[in-house]
């Protein structure tokens, strides 16, 4: 697993989840687990409880010391497995920004009985999972309301008991892994309690294919019981997002949040642990953002992070004035209108720190549709081969990678 997560050339999550996703599912796992291992080695930064989403149980249980590394990257294979083995109908997830109530009462006003309340991830955001054309009603219906809605990259209808098949072959493979009870403790967003030492961990692996995910609430509990600062182990910040929209003014940390940086994330995380000062865990409260509401972009789930790539460079002050393109601000805030008109989004959530798939959900297809738009507009040349588009992940950096195209083509041309 390194290559994919510290190798700058390894395929992006989009490759290997439509290629290869049992290697997409191991590398979640092996970077969870090696950011758990960077935070509290040396017995620095122990957590105080565990929390894991759906599939992120099997870190979660993992970290705890209920499974071996290699134990949880046995169950992890096993899951994929059970899978092929019991292959469900074809179907996916919609995230709809909705109470549960609300999400609860369009599904019966529509009669989509077969659609299910999958997860509760934030008082306004409700994600459900049924078969495709069921779906696609309730998204049009949604839509049309003005209720934002995506469909999330999810090649099954997880948390719905259609997949009790699958939970079942999954169960059978489980009996030779063995578990442990939790070193630490370990809070279920599907169970809504703490795991105890004499609880059957197999089948509250198993439960999360079928059960819904109480996210949410999960959040308001422990909030209740007094934890206050939420830090994520895995790639980017989804989590810690939803729990600040669910408890604002909550602390949370994402040390992976951003895919691309000058050095690894994973070699950043472990700077900062290893050699800051005391308390080098620097919550930050984050503020409830306004939520764009695009028209096609799918969303992410825990299934699919993105792992980390490289950023480019900025090009230079002296390269910019060489260059026919407007100066870097001015091209910065030219992005910012051409992103939101193209994207339907407020201008306003186009920030310049504001990672473009991370934070607004822009995939890898509608960033190369983007880009190549850009270089026809200002007549630039096609990147060099093996350029990957993706480390253009915020506004400035589009700008830079354009620039540095045009200082290119200006050498070039002398």
């Amino acid at each position: 697993m390194s290559p994919l997560l510290l190798d700058h050339a390894a395929p992006s999550a989009e490759e290997l989840v439509a290629h290869d996703p049992a290697r997409s599912h191991l590398a979640i796992f092996t970077c969870s687990m090696a950011a758990h291992h960077i935070l509290t080695q040396a017995g620095r930064h122990a957590a105080d409880v565990l929390v894991g989403h759906s599939f992120g149980e099997i870190a979660a249980l993992t970290a705890a010391g209920a499974l071996t590394v290699e134990g949880g990257a046995r169950v992890v294979a096993e899951r994929d497995t059970a899978f092929e083995q019991c292959l469900p109908q074809p179907g996916g997830m919609l995230s709809v920004e909705l109470s549960e109530p609300r999400t609860r009462h369009l599904l019966a006003a529509l009669g989509c009985w077969r659609v299910e309340i999958a997860a509760v991830n934030a008082p306004t955001q409700t994600v459900v999972s049924g078969l495709h054309d069921d779906l696609a009603h309730v998204e049009s219906v949604a839509s049309a309301a003005g209720w934002g809605c995506r469909r999330v990259r999810a090649p099954y209808p997880f948390h719905h008991p259609m997949l009790l098949p699958v939970a079942e072959q999954f169960a059978k493979a489980l009996a030779g892994i063995p578990f442990a009870p939790p070193r630490t403790r370990v809070y279920s967003p599907v169970a809504q309690v703490y795991y105890r030492p004499d609880d059957d961990l197999r089948a509250a692996v198993t439960a999360h294919l079928s059960q819904p995910v109480w996210f949410a609430d999960a959040v308001r509990a422990l909030h209740a019981e007094g934890v206050h600062i939420w830090v994520e182990c895995g790639a980017r910040s989804i989590l810690t997002d939803l729990a600040a929209r669910t408890i604002p003014g909550l602390a949370v940390w994402a040390p992976l949040r951003h895919r691309a940086s000058a050095v690894s994330p994973l070699d950043a995380a472990a700077e900062e642990a290893t050699h800051g000062d005391t308390s080098p865990i620097r919550p930050t409260t984050q503020p409830t953002a306004p939520q764009p509401q695009p028209r096609a972009t799918p969303a992410l789930d825990t299934n699919g992070h993105h792992l980390p790539v490289p950023a480019q460079p900025p090009v230079s002050e002296q390269q910019a004035a060489a260059v026919s393109l407007p100066p870097r601000d001015e091209l910065v805030e030219t992005l910012r209108r051409e992103y939101a008109q193209a994207l339907d989004y407020p201008e306003d959530v186009f920030t310049d720190d504001a990672d473009l798939e991370a934070d607004l959900g822009v995939d890898s297809l509608k960033q190369s549709e983007m880009f190549a738009r850009l270089r026809r507009r200002y007549s630039l040349p096609a990147p060099g081969a093996g350029t990957r588009l993706s480390v253009y992940r915020t506004l400035p950096s589009v700008a830079d990678g354009l620039l540095e195209l045009a200082a290119r083509d200006s050498v070039a041309a002398g």
